[in-house]
C-alpha cells in the first residue's frame, strides 16, 4: 500500500498543477499593464523662490547638466551662459564673444550643449568644459534652422534635447506660434549647414490657447513636453501630438506662489524630478513634487 501511494503522488501533482490558475496547461494569468509615466504637472508646489541671482538681467534659458548636477542660465543681453548650483548661487560666468540675441539652452551630454540665436534664427552647438570662461563664436557649429523671419523679435526661444532620439525641439515664440523637431546633427558634421527639420507642430491651431511660447523641455520617462508660456502664465505637459496632460499655472495663489512669476522665460528638471524655471530678470524658481 505504501508503494501504491508515494507511485499516485506524481499523477496527483501533475493534475493539481493543471488545475491550478495561471499554470502553463490553464488560462495564462492576467498581464499587468503598467500605468502611464507622466510629469503631473497639477501636483507640483513651489519649493524654493524666488531666488534673485545677484545683479545679472536678461536671464533667457535654463537647462540641467547632469554631469555637474548644475543648472546653466543664457542670458540675451550681454550675452553669457550662468553656471549655478541648484539653490542659485553663481558658480561661474562664461562669455559668449559675438554672439546675439541667445535665448535658449539645453544640455546634450558630455560637454555639448546648444545655444539658440533668436534674431539670427541659428542653433549653436558649443562645449563647456569645467573650466571654460570664454567661447568665441568662430568655436561654434552653426546649424541653420531658416525659419519665418523672426519679425519684432519674435523667433527661436526655447531648446530640448531627446538623447535616446537625438533629436532637438525648438519653439518659435510667435507669430506664428510653432514647434519644431529636428534630427540633431552627428558631432562629426561640419562647422555650419542646413538642420533637416520635420513639420512643424502649429500651436497657433492647438487645444492648449497660449498666447506665446518661451521655453520647452523634453521628458525622457514620459516623452512628453513641458512648454512654458509667459503671457499666458503656465507650463503645459503634452504628448508630442498635442494632447494636454497636465498643467500647472504660475499665478499668485496658484501651487503656493504668493506672487505671479513675472517673465518666465526657462524651463529644465533636475535628476530627482525637480522643476526649474527662471524668470527675468534674475528670478530662479524650484518647484516639487507633493
Amino acid at each position: 500500500m505504501r508503494r501504491l501511494k508515494n507511485a499516485a503522488l506524481p499523477v496527483l501533482l501533475l493534475v493539481s498543477i493543471a488545475m491550478a490558475p495561471g499554470s502553463l496547461c490553464g488560462q495564462s494569468p492576467p498581464t499587468r499593464v503598467k500605468p502611464q509615466v507622466v510629469v503631473g504637472l497639477d501636483k507640483y508646489r513651489l519649493a524654493r523662490g524666488p531666488t534673485k541671482i545677484g545683479s545679472l538681467e536678461n536671464a533667457s534659458g535654463l537647462t540641467y547638466c547632469s554631469e555637474t548636477k548644475s543648472l546653466f542660465m543664457v542670458l540675451n543681453r550681454p550675452c553669457y551662459v550662468i553656471e549655478l548650483a541648484l539653490d542659485g548661487t553663481l558658480m561661474r560666468s562664461i562669455r559668449l564673444k559675438d554672439f546675439n540675441d541667445t535665448e535658449g539652452i539645453v544640455h546634450a551630454g558630455g560637454f555639448t550643449f546648444y545655444i539658440a540665436e533668436e534674431r539670427r534664427g541659428n542653433i549653436c552647438r558649443i562645449n563647456i568644459g569645467r573650466r571654460t570662461r570664454r567661447i568665441e563664436y568662430s568655436d561654434r557649429k552653426v546649424l541653420k534652422l531658416h525659419l519665418e523671419p523672426a519679425a519684432n523679435n519674435k523667433g527661436l526661444e526655447g531648446l530640448a534635447y531627446d538623447r535616446e532620439r537625438q533629436r532637438l525641439f525648438s519653439v518659435k515664440e510667435k507669430r506664428p506660434l510653432k514647434l519644431y523637431q529636428i534630427a540633431a546633427p552627428k558631432a562629426s558634421a561640419k562647422k555650419s549647414g542646413i538642420i533637416k527639420f520635420e513639420n512643424p507642430w502649429d500651436l497657433d491651431k492647438s487645444d492648449l490657447h497660449l498666447k506665446d511660447v518661451s521655453a520647452v523641455h523634453y521628458h525622457a520617462p514620459s516623452g512628453h513636453l513641458l512648454i512654458l508660456s509667459d503671457e499666458s502664465r503656465c507650463l503645459v505637459e503634452t504628448t508630442l501630438d498635442g494632447k494636454e496632460i497636465s498643467r500647472l499655472k504660475l499665478d499668485r495663489g496658484s501651487a503656493g506662489l504668493t506672487e505671479k512669476v513675472p517673465q518666465g522665460e526657462g524651463i529644465t528638471m533636475d535628476d530627482e524630478g525637480n522643476i526649474y524655471i527662471c524668470s527675468e530678470p534674475n528670478l530662479l524658481y524650484m518647484f516639487k513634487k507633493r
